[in-house]
């Protein structure tokens, strides 16, 4: 490109001055050079452009040699930068001669305007991300200083008056400290290499050099080439530095001198020396002799220059805060950094390599007061929660021992308020106990401890439930206690973060729980608490920062106008609703999101005054065999201590304890030999003459039973009573059934009291009572194994095939047990249609009447549709190939309809893994359902039973 000449009033109009500033000895004491005008100029006028270079992180000129030095380079003092930044803007001209004034500033900086002729001018900088000043080697332009200052007189300025600009109070107080902590670093002894040079002092050997000095000798050439090992005459090869070379080269001279080492002094005054390379020390680059004394000088050791002196004053310029862009500050806050609602996960105790941590984390409960309590939620009338009162390291920590779920038929006479506390069958691995009934009578399971105690806050979901296991423990072939507990074993819940002493534990219900029920309208679920914490990050970030210039009253003002007519979705209304100052909103600031400012993190004192224990008792196999589970203690308990209190859901009469299918149709429960009453039964505390029936929502059911009145029996060393701190227990009490009746939620509160010190890991006790006792006693005489009859297999037994799945005896489906294969996903291209009795024939291979001996008909289609959302479907094993751990497998899937064709889908699989397909009882022909199992609930010592409630006979 041809380059045009630019005329005088292009120039003025586009163009700086660059010479309104000489170079000079300052005026103020001790500061060096200084800068002064060399013309008159006027107040508003630039006096100077200052394009600067930007260094993004000034850690760069951080100097980390030993020996004492600077911990900055000095490049630092004539850089500008801001506190809150790690940017640094080194200017190209000579305005970095400017020195400091707070009292007679004539100057201050400001931004200049892009310029029109860059290539680049439509970008404005200051106004973007640090990240945009960043240099990248594919972008030409990124090279360019992009940012530039301009130097403004402040007053009318004189020719020949020193320039100052303001740099601040914070560079004026370090500079102060600096001065105050100021002392001399060496020795009075130490000369400066000039006053050496000046002096002309004599030339030493090297060796015997002081550390803080070294020697450079000058050679006329630039790059003077390797010689022989052996000296060459240094004036046979370079020519006299005469008067009139060294006037003609003086401001090039430094090119000449080359660090050396001075090995010999000769008589005549010369001196043999090693040059060695500028760039390293250590390469030696021409040897000479004859080097005369005015060729040698005097210089400071590296880094021991004034310069790089330890107690050098090191500082930017600061630029002024009303300058400083808010986006290039550290602590600029985004809506997006404030990460509100962000949960520390700590440690993933899932993964194999951490899974000490809970045995570690069972240490820490043993050793602590207690580790679970219940408590009043931090959520308005919820009534309790749960709490963890020791520090939980991270994700897939158990929160509570683990417990046998309680399976429930939903077909409950009545409304009955466990419906709230029921979960998925699912949840506990019993999604196939009622498969193939309508819904209607199918079962959902009852966790107690955090599955009934925990409360739901969709913003602040912190636990969740484990997947629990199915195994029998007893075989109703040969024990009478077979089927009178629950199978469905190791429930518990487990941590999704880490949680802190005193934080309340949080299940997800699922936000249809909340969405479908018209009483929580007002409840914020989910995604609202998200919406409400960008809201406030983003109203927090105009007046919390320091940089930020809003106050409070405008901010609050603001939230008020968001609320009303900001916000469309009235749940999220609701979740900013609790904010009405900016108290409330620096609290959701500090408490890390919205959710979070709605609860506190308890104490162990108040832990103490308002919470239960539940956790000094945890579940194991007890010491009675057919007990099946019993509670032990976690940590000694004194007499008269509370083990466990457990707050108790009421039913009223027989009728939910019993199988309700009301006709033959729904299912024939003599042909199936099915007990006429739930398992539920067995879990209720209740009165020979009452009606009601008392469900503990914690593991006190986990009590087993011990008496002295039978010969193998021991005294029980744990009793029941009422608690009396709880005053809804004490008003109920007192109250008449009716009373209970209009309660939904938990009514009174069961205690369980040591009858004597219990040692760690002793199983406690309670008496069921007598009639308990008799009719245990009862069924064990009358007990008949079931199994004379080949076509009945114990659930322990189907669950023991298991251990042997390639044995083709167990492969057929019998009376007794099936077949079902845990599937990753439901989209598999290999899908053969059953055609229902009296279709029309369809022209496909996917469409037919039968497979293999499958038709429509086939009693796996029924057991096709378990309750909850499950991978495990029914199939039949086709072919096994044990060398490959593998199954054939036809699997069943519901119905379909396609065009008006009838059909039932049925998956063939090919290669499914031994470890996905499953041997199990029919749905209710497990111990559990059998008839002969032992029913009967625990009875409540009469002398604490209010008469009131003796309602029956």
């Amino acid at each position: 490109t041809k380059l045009e000449p630019r005329s005088f009033e292009w120039i003025k109009q586009n163009g700086y001055c660059l010479d309104n500033i000489r170079e000079g000895e300052s005026k103020i004491k001790g500061a060096g050079r200084g800068a002064f005008a060399t013309r008159a100029i006027e107040q508003g006028s630039v006096i100077s452009p200052v394009p600067v270079v930007q260094i993004l992180d000034r850690a760069i000129l951080d100097l980390k040699s030993e020996g004492g030095s600077a911990a900055s380079q000095l490049l630092l003092n004539y850089c500008f930068g801001h506190r809150k930044s790690s940017l640094l803007l080194c200017p190209t001209s000579n305005v970095a001669l400017i020195n400091h004034s707070s009292q007679i500033p004539n100057a201050e900086i400001r931004w200049s305007k892009p310029s029109k002729n860059r290539v680049d001018s439509d970008v404005n900088y200051r106004t973007g991300e640090l990240k945009d000043l960043d240099i990248h080697k594919d972008n030409k332009l990124s090279f360019n200083t992009r940012l530039m200052f301009e130097v403004v007189a402040t007053i009318d300025i004189e020719p020949g008056e020193e320039l100052y600009l303001d740099y601040g109070s914070e560079w004026e107080a370090a500079f102060e400290e600096h001065q105050q902590q100021w002392s001399p670093p060496i020795e009075s002894s130490y000369a400066l290499p000039r006053e050496l040079n000046a002096n002309n002092t004599p030339v030493t050997l090297s060796s015997h050099l002081p550390p803080q000095y070294k020697y450079e000798c000058r050679v006329k050439s630039e790059n003077p080439e390797p010689t022989r090992n052996e000296y060459e005459d240094y004036n046979s090869i370079f020519q006299v530095f005469d008067d009139r070379y060294l006037l003609l080269h003086h401001k090039n001279d430094f090119k000449h001198w080359y660090p050396c080492s001075i090995v010999e002094i000769n008589d005549d005054g010369t001196f043999m020396a090693d040059l060695y390379s500028k760039n390293s020390f250590d390469e030696i680059v021409s040897k000479f002799k004859n080097i005369p004394r005015d060729c040698i000088r005097w210089v400071a050791a590296p880094y021991t220059s004034n310069q790089h002196l330890a107690s050098s004053f090191r500082h930017f310029i600061p630029i002024p805060d009303s300058l400083f862009p808010y986006r290039w500050r550290s602590d600029y806050v985004r809506t997006s950094s404030l990460y509100l609602g962000r949960h520390d996960e700590g440690i993933d105790v899932e993964l194999p390599e951490n899974s000490y941590y809970q045995a570690e984390h069972e240490k820490v409960l043993r050793a602590a007061k207690c580790g679970v309590y219940f408590a009043p939620s931090n959520i308005p009338n919820a009534g309790f929660g749960t709490y963890t009162a020791v520090p939980l390291v991270g994700k897939g920590i158990l929160t509570n021992t683990a417990i046998p779920a309680i399976p429930v038929n939903n077909n409950v006479p009545g409304s009955w308020s466990g419906t709230d506390y029921v979960w998925e069958s699912a949840k506990a691995k019993a999604d196939l106990e009622s498969a193939g009934l309508d819904y209607k009578y199918r079962y959902s399971v009852l966790v107690v401890n955090d599955g009934a105690l925990a409360n739901s806050h969709p913003g602040l979901v912190n636990e969740y439930p484990t997947l629990g296991i199915y195994d029998p423990i007893l075989d109703r072939c040969k024990d009478p206690g077979a089927g009178a507990f629950s199978d469905y074993l190791g429930n518990t819940f487990k941590t999704t973060i880490a949680l802190g002493a005193g934080e309340e534990l949080f299940v997800d219900y699922g936000e249809s729980w909340f969405t479908g029920r018209k009483q929580f309208d007002d409840v914020p679920v989910h995604k609202n608490w998200l919406h409400a914490n960008q809201i406030l990050a983003s109203l927090w970030s105009l007046f919390g920062p320091e940089y930020a210039n809003f106050s409070e009253n405008e901010v609050i003002g603001l939230l008020e106008v968001v609320k009303q007519a900001g916000v469309d979705e009235h749940r999220t209304r609701m979740a900013l609703s609790p904010i009405h100052t900016a108290k409330e909103l620096v609290r959701v600031i500090e408490r890390n999101g919205t959710a979070q400012a709605t609860t506190q993190t308890r104490s162990q004192e108040w832990f103490e005054k308002h919470g239960q224990c539940i956790d000094h008792v945890y579940v194991k196999d007890s010491t009675i065999k057919q007990a099946g589970k019993g509670n032990f203690a976690r940590r000694f308990l004194k007499k008269k201590s509370t083990v466990l209190s457990a707050p108790l859901m009421a039913s009223f009469g027989e009728g939910i304890m019993r199988v309700n299918f009301t006709t033959a149709d729904d299912y024939d429960i003599s042909r199936h030999e099915m007990n006429e009453h739930n398992l539920f039964l067995n879990y209720q505390f209740t009165h020979p003459r009452s009606s009601v029936f008392f469900f503990p929502i914690t593991h006190a059911f986990m009590f087993n039973h011990n008496s002295k009145r039978s010969s193998e029996g021991q005294e029980p060393n744990a009793m029941l009573r009422w608690a009396s701190w709880n005053k809804k227990s004490q008003y109920f009490l007192k109250r008449p059934l009716d009373d209970l009746k209009k309660e939904r939620y938990s009514l009174v509160v069961l205690e369980i009291i040591a009858t004597r010190d219990i040692e760690v890991d002793e199983e406690v006790f309670i008496d069921y009572g007598i009639e308990w006792e008799q009719a245990w006693n009862t069924h064990v005489r009358d007990w008949q194994s079931p199994c004379d009859n080949p076509n009945v297999l114990s659930s322990r037994a189907i669950r023991m095939m298991n251990d042997d799945k390639f044995n083709p005896e167990f492969h057929a489906w019998s009376e007794s047990h099936y077949t079902v294969c845990q599937l990753a996903s439901e989209k598999d291209p290999h899908l053969m249609h059953l055609l229902k009795e009296g279709h029309s024939p369809i022209d496909s291979d996917e469409y037919v009447f039968e497979y293999l001996g499958i038709t429509w008909n086939h009693i796996g289609f029924n057991y096709s549709n378990p309750e909850g959302n499950t991978m495990r479907k029914p199939c039949l094993i086709l072919n096994a190939n044990k060398e490959k751990d593998t199954f054939e497998v036809a699997i069943f899937y519901g119905s379909t309809k396609h065009q008006s064709i009838q059909s039932r889908k049925l998956q063939l699989k090919g290669d499914l893994s031994a470890e996905s397909l499953e041997f199990i009882d029919v749905p209710l022909r497990s111990d559990m359902h059998w008839k002969g199992g032992f029913r009967h609930p625990i009875f409540i010592p009469d002398e604490i039973f209010p008469k009131q409630w003796k309602d029956l006979p």
